[in-house]
Order: structure tokens, then sequence, then C-alpha cells
């Protein structure tokens, strides 16, 4: 990989990391994270799975989502 899997960003504002400034647009104002671990899913596509992810990464949902996603 070309680039950082992690690092500490600014999610809102107009510091804002390009990403989330994208997804907002993309999205919709109320898609922007509201808490430090919110995700977002998408497929191998690029199609978005879950949009406000506020769900443990193993939880249900999600499995469902990413099974669903490659049709498993």
């Amino acid at each position: 990989m070309t680039f950082p899997l992690a690092a500490k960003v600014d999610v809102v504002g107009k510091n804002a990391h390009p990403f989330y400034k994208w997804a907002a647009y993309i999205l919709g104002f109320g898609t922007r994270p509201k808490w430090n671990f919110h995700k977002y899913l998408v497929d191998k596509n690029g199609n978005w799975l879950i949009i406000q992810l506020h769900y443990s990464p193993i939880s249900g949902k999600v499995k469902a989502a990413i099974a669903k996603s490659l049709q498993l």
C-alpha cells in the first residue's frame, strides 16, 4: 500500500480531511461523523453498505452487510 492506514485527522469543520468533506457532500450533511469511532462500510466496488456505522465491527449487522456484499 502506498497510503497511511491510520492517522489522526480532523473529521468535521474547515480543517476536515478531504475524504470526510467529500463523503458529507456525496452522502449528505447528516452522514458526518458524530463521534470518534464513526465508520463507513464500502464494498469492493465502492458502493456504500452502511453509512453511519455505530456498530462494533463484529456485530451481526456488520457481518450480514459484509456477507451480502460478498454473496456468502
